[in-house]
């Protein structure tokens, strides 16, 4: 009995020691999620550390280049020779040339519109015109000159003396300015 009592006991202490075996691998195994959690997090946390510990090296760098650049730029000392002068005439446009083209374009315009026109019209002018056609003539409307269309061809002759004065008067006051702008330096 004693010997099956030593072996009970032997036993027991066996199965109290597979227990805890057991309950210490159960504890390794409940923590192995843990601990790989905790592994990931420290790699996470190595390349964030890297990562910063690169972007201050490289300031680091580009400091000292700017530094670098600095102690060389002071060492160039800059010395104005001569200074800045406004110019006397323009270098850009030639004033008196462009009024002067833009008067004669509005001469030639006011000529040649007129022009176009009479050669589009198709209206018979004079009874010679008329009897070139071959068709026989009943009659024809002769121009007077009356009081009043005297009057209204003279005004209408004094409009445009005033307008081609007032284009000459216009004309010479921009070529005065445009001079005078040349001669002051002033653009």
């Amino acid at each position: 009995m004693v010997d099956a009592e030593a072996a009970v006991a032997g036993v027991q202490r066996r199965l109290d020691g597979a227990r805890s075996e057991q309950e210490r691998i159960e504890k390794v195994a409940a923590s192995a999620p843990g601990v790989l959690v905790q592994a990931q997090d420290l790699d996470r946390d190595y390349s964030i550390l890297k990562r910063n510990y690169q972007e201050l090296v490289a300031r680091r760098e580009a400091t000292q280049i700017a530094n670098a650049a600095d102690t060389k730029t002071e060492k160039i000392q800059f010395r104005i020779v001569d200074p800045p002068q406004v110019p006397i005439l323009p270098a850009a446009p030639n004033r008196p040339m462009l009024v002067s083209m833009v008067l004669l374009l509005g001469i030639g315009g006011g000529i040649a519109v007129p022009l176009a026109l009479t050669q589009m019209d198709h209206s018979f002018a004079t009874i010679g015109q008329l009897r070139n056609l071959g068709l026989p003539i009943l009659g024809s409307v002769t121009r007077l000159s009356l009081g009043e269309a005297r009057r209204r061809a003279f005004i209408q002759l004094a409009g445009v003396s005033v307008s081609a004065f007032l284009l000459i008067a216009v004309y010479g006051t921009l070529i005065a300015l445009s001079l005078g702008f040349n001669t002051t330096g002033v653009s």
